[in-house]
C-alpha cells in the first residue's frame, strides 16, 4: 500500500472510530439517566432529530458537542473517545441516592433554625443598643437643662 493511501486509510479508521465512540457514549449516558432524545434535546438547544443523527454516528458541531458535555458532566474529550479511560466520568455527576437528600435537608433545616435563633439574637442586641442611645441621648439633654 502507498503512503499517502497508508496515512488516508488510518485518518479514515481514526474518524471512523471517534464518531462509533461518541455515538456509543453518548447512548450510555442517555440510557443510564434513563432519558429521552426530546429531553436531551430540549437541554442543549438542538432537536430531537439531531440527538438521533448523533445516536447514529454523526458528529455534532462543537458548540453542541459542549453542550451535550457540560450537561451529561463530562469532558468533550470522554464523548469523543479521546480519553483512554472507560468508565464514565458521569458516575461522579448521577442522582445521589435518596437518604443523601434527606440528610441534607434536614441539615439544611437545621441552619435555618440556627440562622432564625441568630437573627433574634442580633434584633435583641440592636433594641438594647437603641435603647440606651436614646437613654444616653435623654441623659444629655435632661444635663444639659
Amino acid at each position: 500500500m502507498k503512503p499517502c493511501l497508508r496515512k488516508f486509510s488510518y485518518i479514515v479508521n481514526l474518524f471512523l472510530k471517534e464518531k462509533l465512540q461518541f455515538s456509543e457514549r453518548l447512548r450510555s449516558l442517555r440510557d443510564k439517566r434513563e432519558l429521552s432524545n426530546l429531553e436531551i434535546a430540549k437541554s442543549i438547544g438542538v432537536s430531537h432529530v439531531s440527538i438521533g443523527n448523533f445516536l447514529e454516528g454523526q458528529l455534532p458541531k462543537s458548540e453542541h458537542l459542549m453542550a451535550l458535555a457540560k450537561y451529561f458532566g463530562v469532558t468533550t474529550d470522554w464523548l469523543l473517545g479521546h480519553d483512554s479511560s472507560s468508565a464514565s466520568p458521569a458516575a461522579l455527576h448521577e442522582q445521589p441516592p435518596e437518604y443523601l437528600v434527606d440528610d441534607a435537608l434536614a441539615e439544611l433545616e437545621e441552619l435555618k433554625e440556627k440562622l432564625q435563633s441568630l437573627e433574634r439574637v442580633l434584633l435583641r442586641l440592636k433594641q438594647e443598643r437603641d435603647r440606651r442611645k436614646a437613654e444616653s441621648a435623654k441623659k444629655a439633654k435632661s444635663d444639659a437643662r
